[in-house]
């Protein structure tokens, strides 16, 4: 199997578009984008969303994405980036939170 991540990664490099840019219309932070690259298996999801962004058929390269029987509806691609978005927002809060504690905890 081919490097998810890294197929990304070129891809996003090749169009020129800035990667916040695309984060922000594919609904997925830079930060995960940037995670992305590093991961071998990648999420399709992001995949097709950051394909769709900069008009990149992926299917070329990851083979996974032309099968037929793949389970990534619309609504079930809807969940999951609500989804995302959710555990990303949480894990904002969880470090904030816990650096607020430290602070009290010095004095």
């Amino acid at each position: 199997m081919k490097h998810r991540g890294e197929i990304l990664k070129k891809a996003i490099e090749a169009s020129g578009i800035a990667v916040s840019k695309i984060g922000t219309k594919s609904k997925i932070s830079r930060a995960t984008i940037y995670r992305a690259f590093d991961d071998p298996f990648c999420s399709l999801d992001y995949i097709i969303r950051i394909g769709r962004v900069i008009e990149h058929d992926f299917a070329k390269e990851i083979p996974e994405l032309s099968d037929p029987n793949r389970l990534d509806s619309e609504e079930n691609l809807n969940y999951k980036i609500k989804y995302y978005q959710l555990l990303e927002d949480y894990t904002a809060l969880l470090k904030e939170r816990l650096e607020q504690y430290e602070v009290k905890k010095k004095k």
